[in-house]
C-alpha cells in the first residue's frame, strides 16, 4: 500500500454540465502508460462522470435489442411460413440450426477479435452482420426463394452470437467487482425487450400487411441498434483516449492460447449447464407458439404471447436476480436453484392441461435466475484479458447444443405431435440439474469463487495487505 497515494486535483468550471474534471496527469496509476486527459464535454459523455458507465450499459443494452426482435420472428410466424412458403417441420426448424451451428464458430473468432483489438470494432462489425443478413432473410421471404432465406439466417446467425459476446465483454470491463450482476441482469433484460415486443406486435404486423412486412420491421429494429454500436464506438474510443485503457486489459492484444487451455474445470461445467438450459429455453420457445395453437386451442396471437411470458417474466426477474447475485453471491446455488425451478415446467406441459401461464412463468423464473447467474460466473472463472474467448467458448457450447436440440424437435415434431419433444425436454432439464449439482461440490472443494463472489474475494485479498500496512506503522 503506497502511504502517499498520488492526489487528484479537481478544477471547477463555469458549465454546469462538467462542473468538475480532474487535471492532474496520473490520476490513476492503474491505466500504465498511457496519461488522461481533459475532457470537456457534456457530463454523460464525460468518462470521469458517475453517470458515465451506465450511459454506456444504456448503449450497450440496445446494441442487441434488433437481434433479440429478429431472432424468434420465424417462432411467431411458424404457420404462417409453413402454410405460405410449403415447408416442413424441418426445413422451417432448419432457420434455427443454422442460426445456431453458425455460432459455434463465429463467437469463438468474434472473441478472439475484440481481445485482439477492442470491443467498439466488434460492436459495429457484428451488428452489421445481424442487420445483413435479416434483410437478406426479409428479402427471400419477399420473392419466395427459400434458398436466400436460409442465407439470411446464417448471415444473421454469424453476427448475432459475437454481438452478445462483446456486450458481456463491455459489461465485464465496466463493471468486474462492483456490480456485475447487475450489470449482466440489465443487459438481459433490454435485449429481451427485443424479444417481447416481436411476440406482442409481429402477429399483428402480419395479419395486416403480410409476413415480408414484418420481416422488413425487423430490419429497421437491426438498423437501429447499428446506430448504437457507432453511438458506443464514440463513446469508448473517447473514453480510451480520455481516461486510458486499464492495466489489465494492457495484454489483450497479444492472445495466449495456453491461457485458454487452463480455464478451469468449473468453467467448462459451466459451459455444459449454460448449453442444456438454454436448450429447455430457445428449443422449446422456437416451437412453443406452435404448440400451444396445437394442444389449447389458441389464436396465433394468443400462443405468440404465452411463448413470450418467459421473456416478460426475465425483465424484472434478471435485473433483481442480478442485485442478489451482487450482495449476496452463491453463484453456484443460484446455477442449481434456476435448474430446479425449470425442471417441473415440462411435466405440467407433458401431464396437465392447466393454462400455459403456469409452465412458463416457473420458465421465466428460471431464465431469470440462470441467465443473471451464468453469464456473470464467467469473469470470476477467467482472467478480463480472455473474457472475450472465454465467452465466445461458452456461447459456442451453447449454440452447438441448441442447434442439436432445434434439429432434434424438428425431427420429433415432424408428425405434429409434441409429446416426444416434451420428454427430450424432461432428460435435458434433468442433466442441467445434474451438472449444477456437480458444478457446487467442484466449488466448494475449490477455492469457493462462485460461492464468495468478487467482493468478497477482494475483501479477503486486501485484509492482509492492510495488517501488514498496521504493523509496518507500530
Amino acid at each position: 500500500i503506497n502511504p502517499n497515494p498520488p492526489q487528484m486535483e479537481w478544477e471547477a468550471t463555469d458549465n454546469d454540465e462538467t462542473a468538475f474534471y480532474p487535471t492532474s496527469s496520473s490520476v490513476n496509476v492503474s491505466y500504465g502508460e498511457e496519461k488522461p486527459k481533459i475532457y470537456t464535454g457534456p457530463c454523460v459523455c464525460n468518462p470521469y462522470w458517475p453517470s458515465y458507465k451506465f450511459f454506456v450499459l444504456g448503449v450497450t443494452c440496445l446494441l442487441t435489442f434488433g437481434s433479440y426482435f429478429c431472432f424468434d420472428q420465424p417462432s411467431v410466424l411458424q404457420l404462417e411460413l409453413e402454410e405460405q412458403y410449403q415447408l416442413t417441420s424441418l426445413e422451417f426448424n432448419l432457420f434455427y440450426q443454422l442460426y445456431s451451428w453458425t455460432n459455434c464458430l463465429m463467437v469463438i473468432l468474434g472473441g478472439i477479435l475484440i481481445d485482439k483489438l477492442n470491443n467498439r470494432f466488434g460492436a459495429l462489425v457484428f451488428a452489421s452482420l445481424v442487420l445483413g443478413g435479416q434483410i437478406l432473410f426479409a428479402l427471400g421471404a419477399t420473392v419466395s426463394q427459400y434458398p436466400l432465406m436460409c442465407l439470411g439466417r446464417l448471415v444473421f446467425g454469424s453476427g448475432g452470437g459475437p454481438i452478445s459476446v462483446v456486450q458481456n465483454a463491455i459489461s465485464a470491463n465496466y463493471f468486474k467487482g462492483s456490480v456485475l450482476g447487475l450489470a449482466y441482469g440489465i443487459t438481459l433484460t433490454s435485449s429481451r425487450l427485443g424479444s417481447i415486443l416481436n411476440f406482442l406486435i409481429t402477429p399483428t404486423i402480419e395479419a395486416t400487411s403480410g409476413v415480408p412486412f414484418s420481416l422488413w420491421f425487423g430490419a429497421l429494429l437491426c438498423l437501429f441498434s447499428v446506430v448504437m454500436a457507432c453511438v458506443f464506438y464514440m463513446l469508448d474510443e473517447q473514453h480510451e483516449q480520455t481516461v486510458g485503457r486499464p492495466a489489465e486489459r494492457l495484454t489483450t492484444r497479444r492472445l495466449e492460447w495456453r491461457s485458454v487451455l487452463r480455464f478451469p474445470l468449473a468453467f467448462w461445467i459451466l459451459s455444459l449447464i449454460t448449453m442444456t438450459f438454454y436448450v429447455c429455453v430457445f428449443a422449446f420457445i422456437a416451437d412453443a407458439s406452435a404448440f400451444f395453437q396445437s394442444k389449447y386451442q389458441m389464436e396465433p396471437t394468443t400462443a405468440g404471447y404465452y411463448a413470450g411470458l418467459a421473456y416478460d417474466i426475465s425483465i424484472i426477474g434478471a435485473p433483481c436476480s442480478g442485485i442478489l447475485l451482487d450482495r449476496f453471491a452463491r453463484r453456484s446455488v443460484a446455477i442449481l436453484l434456476g435448474a430446479c425451478v425449470a425442471f417441473p415446467c415440462f411435466l405440467i406441459f407433458l401431464f396437465s392441461d392447466v393454462s400455459p401461464a403456469l409452465g412458463m412463468t416457473l420458465l421465466g423464473i428460471a431464465y431469470s435466475i440462470e441467465s443473471a447467474a451464468l453469464w456473470s460466473s464467467i469473469p470470476l472463472l477467467v482472467d478480463l484479458n480472455v473474457i472475450g474467448v472465454a465467452g465466445g467458448v461458452t456461447t459456442s457450447i451453447q449454440m452447438f447444443g441448441v442447434g442439436v436440440g432445434n434439429l432434434v424437435v424438428g425431427a420429433l415434431s415432424n408428425d405434429g405431435s409434441f409429446v416426444s419433444c416434451l420428454w427430450f425436454f424432461v432428460g435435458v432439464i434433468t442433466l442441467t440439474v445434474a451438472l449444477s449439482v456437480l458444478l457446487l461440490l467442484i466449488d466448494l472443494r475449490g477455492e469457493r469463487v462462485l460461492w464468495r463472489g468478487q467482493r468478497q474475494i477482494k475483501q479477503e485479498e486486501i485484509t492482509p495487505l492492510l495488517v501488514d500496512s498496521i504493523e509496518s506503522f507500530k
